[in-house]
C-alpha cells in the first residue's frame, strides 16, 4: 500500500509540474501579446503625432485622451500586478519609471490644451509653446519597442555599434597622431615660405596644416596643396 500511495503521490507531483508549466506558459504568451499590442499602439501614437502636426483638426485631444488612457491603464496594472515595491525597486524599475513618466507628461499634455482653450491669446501663445515641447517629450516611448522581441536584431545591431564606438575612437587617434606629426614638419618646413601660389599658404598654421594633411592623405583631394 506504501509503495501504490508513493506511485499515486509522484503522480500529482508530476501533473502539478506540468500544470504549473503550462500555466507559466500561458502566462509568458500572454505578456508577450500584450507587450505586442502595446508596441503597435505605441507606433500608431507616434505615427498620429505627426499626422497632427500638419492636419489641424479638434478632434486630435479626444484622440490623445484615448492613448493617455490606455497607457495609464497599461501603467496601473502593472503597478498592481507587480507590487509596489517590485514596480519602483525591482529589476524594471527603470523601465517603469520611465514609462510612468511619459503617462504624467501625457497627462499635463492634456492639462495644457485645456488650459489653452481657456485662456487668452496672449497666456494661451506661451503655454501652447510649453505643450508642444510636452509633446515632443512623447516621441521617447518608441524606445520601449526595443523591449519586443520582434526588434531583438536591432538591439543587438545597436550594441554591437556601440561597441564598436570604443574601437573606432582610437582607430582616429591612430589616424590623427601621424597626421599631426606631419603637420608639425610641414608647418615648420612650408608653413614660413610668403611667397603665392608655392603651397606654403596651406601650411601657415598647424590647423590649416593639419586639414591639408587631412585632406591629402585620407580624403586624397592635394589639388590646392
Amino acid at each position: 500500500s506504501s509503495l501504490v500511495f508513493a506511485a499515486h503521490e509522484e503522480t500529482y507531483a508530476a501533473a502539478s509540474r506540468s500544470s504549473t508549466s503550462r500555466v507559466h506558459i500561458m502566462c509568458r504568451n500572454s505578456a508577450l501579446l500584450f507587450e505586442s499590442c502595446i508596441g503597435s499602439l505605441v507606433i500608431i501614437n507616434t505615427f498620429l503625432i505627426g499626422l497632427s502636426s500638419d492636419l489641424p483638426w479638434q478632434g486630435w485631444f479626444w484622440v490623445d485622451s484615448v492613448f493617455f488612457i490606455i497607457f495609464l491603464i497599461e501603467a496601473v496594472l502593472k503597478l498592481l500586478s507587480n507590487g509596489l515595491g517590485e514596480y519602483i525597486f525591482g529589476i524594471e524599475r527603470r523601465w517603469n519609471l520611465f514609462e510612468a513618466a511619459l503617462v504624467f507628461l501625457a497627462a499635463l499634455e492634456l492639462v495644457l490644451t485645456v488650459t489653452v482653450a481657456d485662456s487668452g491669446s496672449s497666456g494661451g501663445t506661451k503655454l501652447m509653446s510649453l505643450a508642444r515641447i510636452v509633446r515632443l517629450f512623447r516621441l521617447a516611448r518608441i524606445i520601449r519597442l526595443a523591449r519586443l522581441e520582434l526588434f531583438c536584431d536591432l538591439v543587438v545591431m545597436i550594441r554591437g555599434t556601440l561597441g564598436g564606438m570604443k574601437t573606432l575612437l582610437w582607430s582616429s587617434v591612430l589616424i590623427a597622431l601621424p597626421l599631426y606629426a606631419l603637420a608639425l614638419f610641414f608647418r615648420e618646413t612650408l608653413g614660413s615660405t610668403t611667397e603665392q601660389g608655392s603651397g606654403g599658404e596651406n601650411f601657415s598654421t598647424v590647423p590649416q596644416s593639419f586639414f591639408t594633411m587631412f585632406r591629402c592623405i585620407v580624403a586624397s583631394d592635394c589639388n590646392d596643396a
